[in-house]
Parts: C-alpha cells; sequence; structure tokens
C-alpha cells in the first residue's frame, strides 16, 4: 500500500497518531512532521501530532511548531494542498535548530486552518520537495472527505475519458499539456520535465492545473495513476490485438477426439 492509501487510511480508522507520517518523513528525509490546528480568531495554535524519530533518546530536544511564527498570517490565504518552503521566500526568521522548514494546508474551517509542518535537519533534495509536491494535494483531499464529510470525487469534474494520450486527444488537451502527460506517463519528476521541455516550474505547475480540470483528477499522483492505468490497457489490447492476427484461422468443423 502507498504513502497516500496509508494516510487515507488512517484517517478514516481516526488513529492517534497515524503512522504514516514515520513512513513519509523516512521517505522525504525529514526530521520530524508536525501535525497543528492554527485558530485566526484566538491568535494561537494547537499541536496534533508529532513525528519525531529522536524522541525519547538522550539528549532529545522537543520540536515546536513554528509555522505561525514563520508564516503568520499567510496561512489564511493559503490553498489546501498547497506546499510552501521557507527558503524558498527568502525570510530571515529563525529556525531554531533546523536546516529548512515545509509547509502544507490540510484543511480549513471557519476560522482554523489544519497543517502539516516538515522541519529538516539537512537541506531537503529537489526530488524530496518533489514527491511533496505530488503527494500533498492528494492528502488534503483525504483530510476534506473525512472531516468536512465531502463524497469522494464531489464538487468536481469526473471526467473519466478512454485514453489521454490517443491521438485523438479525448481530454482537448493542449500539445504541451500532451507532452507533458505523456513524460508523466514514463515516471518522470516535475523538475525532470522542466528541463526537458525547457520551461519555468511556474509554467509546469499552470499547465497542469490545466490538466487537472480537463481530466478531473485531484493531483499529480492521481494523475499519473490514471495515466499508467490507461498504459496497461493500452499494452493489454494490443497484446490481444496482435495475438488475434497472429492466430491461425479455423476451417471446417472442429473435430472431437473421442475420451
Amino acid at each position: 500500500m502507498d504513502i497516500a492509501s496509508k494516510w487515507g487510511l488512517a484517517l478514516l480508522r481516526a488513529e492517534e497518531c497515524p503512522p504514516v507520517l514515520g513512513d513519509l518523513a523516512e521517505l522525504i528525509g525529514a526530521g520530524s512532521i508536525l501535525m497543528s490546528r492554527h485558530d485566526h480568531d484566538r491568535d494561537r495554535g494547537e499541536l496534533l501530532h508529532v513525528h519525531e524519530p529522536s524522541r525519547g533518546k538522550l539528549m532529545a530536544r522537543a520540536r515546536r511548531s513554528m509555522a505561525w511564527d514563520v508564516f503568520g498570517g499567510d496561512l489564511q490565504t493559503m490553498r489546501p494542498g498547497a506546499l510552501v518552503r521557507h527558503s524558498d521566500l527568502r525570510r530571515h526568521e529563525a529556525l531554531d535548530d533546523i536546516s529548512d522548514l515545509a509547509l502544507a494546508v490540510l484543511g480549513r474551517r471557519q476560522s482554523t486552518t489544519e497543517l502539516l509542518e516538515f522541519q529538516f535537519d539537512r537541506v531537503p533534495l529537489p526530488h524530496d520537495m518533489a514527491l511533496l509536491e505530488i503527494m500533498m494535494p492528494v492528502f488534503a483531499r483525504s483530510w476534506s472527505r473525512v472531516h468536512d464529510g465531502t463524497a469522494a470525487g464531489a464538487e468536481r469534474p469526473q471526467v473519466r475519458v478512454a485514453d489521454l494520450l490517443d491521438p485523438d486527444n479525448p481530454a482537448g488537451l493542449t500539445r504541451s499539456e500532451f507532452r507533458i502527460c505523456g513524460l508523466i506517463e514514463q515516471g518522470r519528476l516535475p523538475q525532470e520535465i522542466v528541463n526537458e521541455l525547457c520551461i519555468s516550474l511556474a509554467t509546469f505547475r499552470s499547465h497542469m492545473r490545466s490538466v487537472y480540470i480537463k481530466t478531473g483528477v485531484s493531483g499529480q499522483l492521481e494523475l499519473s495513476h490514471l495515466l499508467h492505468a490507461q498504459s496497461l490497457h493500452r499494452r493489454r489490447a494490443q497484446s490481444r490485438d496482435q495475438f488475434a492476427s497472429h492466430a491461425p484461422e479455423r476451417s471446417g468443423p472442429v473435430r472431437r477426439h473421442p475420451a
């Protein structure tokens, strides 16, 4: 079971401290992951869960949430699933003893915002951040379904075309969007796609938002699953066609041998 599926299952089971946070921390090299809720009206935060591998060890230092101190009022404008990184904002707030801080909004209800906070003891690799950018929209959508009671797939079009990469282009993708989907199907990461197509990351994200609308998926992880499933279906269909074309034609009635 992949991490996104484990996360959704943990939320449905209302696990006190989802073990999947440990899997995610190991995957992206995070020193700790904190889940918190911030009340904007009362200007205070509440720590919900903490995953910290060093907890319980000698000289271990308890982590605190730095989300409000670093990002402040910007938390109210961040959309669910969005990922922001402290070093990308070129701010100068002190980060205690960590190298970098990343933040993703899980959901927002009235005056409160629920967050996932990633604290890195080392500078995160581009590959790690790319994985987070892919997974956070899926995490946020699972959170919304469980905590807001929205049904899976509600409030977004359900477009399930036969094959996104069919030459007839059933989803109406632009040439750039079509090329990007082809590269995602091959397993390429966002930075690799940006480099190959010689476009900026902002342009890539703009194309992706358009693809999400046209295909009805919630994020890159779901799009990747859809493309891979369609690719598998395409290969199976081609194998059946090849088998049928090479199968010998039968002439006359089929003779049955006696037992």
